[in-house]
This record gives C-alpha cells, structure tokens and sequence, in this order.
C-alpha cells in the first residue's frame, strides 16, 4: 500500500465520515475478471478510486443489464455544502448488496448532509403527528416547538408557520413560564425572522422571477423559501467547517 502514501494529503480538506475517515480505503486486492464471466464490469465508475476495490456480491444485484464485480472508493462533491467526500465502496455495498439499491445508485451528499437531511424527514413525519394531537403536553408541545423551528430553518415551512410557534410558545410559557427551554427557542424564533425580514426585503426589491407561470404570492413565497434554505444551508457548512 505504500504506493499510495503520496496521495493521503489530497484528501486532507475532504468531509469526514465517522467511520472511515475522510480518505480513501486502500487495499491491495487486484481486480480481475474471468472471461466466462459476462455482462460483468469491474470498471470504476466516474470519481472512482484505483487501489480500493472490494468485492461484491453480484447474487444480491437485482434489475441490471450488468453486475458490479467490484465496488471503489468514489471521490464526489456535495450538493448541499459542497464539499468534496469519499463514498466508501463498503456504504455501496452495504447499500446494493444488503439494502437492494440499485447498483448505479451513488450518494449525493456527504455524511453530515444526509443526516441532516434524514432528520429534516424524520421531523417532517413527527411535525403531522403532534398536529393531530388535541390536548398536547408541555413536552409535546415543546418537542412540536422545536419541530417547526427546524422546518422552518429547511425552508419546508414557509413564513406563515411562523404564528404556530408563536402559539405554541405562549402555550410552554402558560404551561411553566420557567422552563428553561423556552429561551433559547426564542432566540431562535427571533434570528429567523430577522433574516425573514431582510430575504423579503431583497425579493420586494429585486421583483418576480420571470419565466414562471406563477402568481406574484406563489412566485415570492418560491423565491422566499429558496433563499432562506440557501442561507441556513451556508450556516451550516460553516458550522462543519469550524468542527472539521
């Protein structure tokens, strides 16, 4: 393996992964393939690694024209934080071998991206159950709090959501106006509108969007949501990039 020493510190500024790191896995299996074995590649795929091929099991790859002998490390770019990370031959593996993906299926956002991208989901689900629930305790309502405070930040909640956490606010501050996590949702609930106020102001200036057959309310609300994704979004690489 020490012929691939010289390229560890290509990928010093590469997301990091919790388990495998931020390089690459080397090995020194060589890849092969016989020539009885058809409609096989052992090809890498684009952004492919050499020296980090794993075997995979082409009895579990379903729905192809061809199998994957072999799986590579895979050098790519996030589309959320853009930043360059490895997608480990053993994540594809486990995903098309145990989970049944298809074997063409890459990740398109680094570790850090998906998580948050899962819990967004994950929120999204629990935020529809706790509305359906009448008489909320003071720990739903500040678990909903919280919810819609982070959908909100997604840009999954547009602006109007707003007056809900205002509500459930004044609900948490009747129910136990000490409770110490009342405060920092606050804080929170104030940072977004601040920025709310200056995205609305920008769009009122700058004007519709042209090209979309939209009502001037849909095509504001549109670029309102696209903004203040964008802008969390840049909040939270840099937070990644401070812990990095």
């Amino acid at each position: 393996m020490g012929r691939f020493k010289s390229q560890q510190d290509t990928y010093a500024e590469f997301a990091e992964h919790p388990r495998y790191g931020r390089r690459p896995c080397f090995n020194d299996l060589v890849p092969k393939v016989g020539r009885d074995e058809k409609f096989v590649m052992m090809t890498m795929c684009r952004g492919g690694i050499k020296g980090t091929a794993i075997e995979a099991d082409m009895e579990s790859q379903h729905g192809a024209a061809y199998y994957f002998k072999y799986y590579f490390d895979e050098a790519l770019k996030c589309v959320d934080c853009f930043r360059q990370f490895i997608f480990f031959a053993k994540e594809k593996k486990y995903r098309c071998d145990a989970l049944g993906y298809h074997i063409d299926a890459v990740s398109t956002r680094c570790y850090d991206c998906r998580q948050v991208k899962t819990a967004s989901k994950r929120n999204q689900k629990r935020y529809g159950e706790l509305q359906h629930i009448e008489n909320r305790t003071l720990d739903q309502n500040i678990e909903m709090a919280e919810i819609c405070l982070s959908l909100l930040e997604d840009a999954y909640l547009g602006m109007g959501q707003v007056q809900i956490v205002r509500m459930l606010l004044n609900s948490i501050a009747r129910q136990d106006e000490t409770n110490g996590q009342l405060e920092p949702m606050l804080v929170r609930l104030h940072d977004y509108e601040a920025v709310a106020e200056r995205i609305k102001a920008d769009i009122a200036q700058a004007g519709a969007l042209p090209g979309y057959n939209l009502s001037k309310a849909a095509n504001l609300e549109m670029q309102f949501r696209a903004k203040m994704s964008d802008h969390w979004r840049q909040i939270r690489v840099s937070r990644l990039l401070a812990n990095s």
